[in-house]
């Protein structure tokens, strides 16, 4: 006799956990769901992994890096520029902050 294979397809099974959150943790999960653009029970999933002050500070240091990453490419970008040109970008740029 020969011996069938049975292949049993099902889904993950989901486990409730209620949790009591303050308001600010809330917020801010909140505010990094919208910002990654993803469900808040996928960042509340994480934060039960991970911790949710983790993954506010892996967000903020991708933010950090970005910045800073911007601001070396500006600075080559002028070092490079003719003189009158720089006047030119410097005044752009001052009349962004307003």
């Amino acid at each position: 006799m020969a011996e069938e294979a049975i292949e049993v397809a099902g889904k993950p099974s989901k486990i409730k956990i209620e949790a009591r959150v303050s308001a600010t943790d809330d917020d801010a999960a909140r505010k990094l769901a919208a910002k990654k653009e993803i469900a808040i029970a996928d960042v509340y999933s994480q934060a039960i992994e991970r911790g949710l002050p983790l993954l506010i500070e892996e967000d903020n240091s991708r933010d950090h890096w970005l910045k800073s990453l911007e601001k070396s490419e500006i600075k080559t970008l002028t070092e490079n520029l003719p003189e009158e040109k720089l006047k030119q970008a410097i005044e752009f740029l001052k009349g962004l902050q307003h």
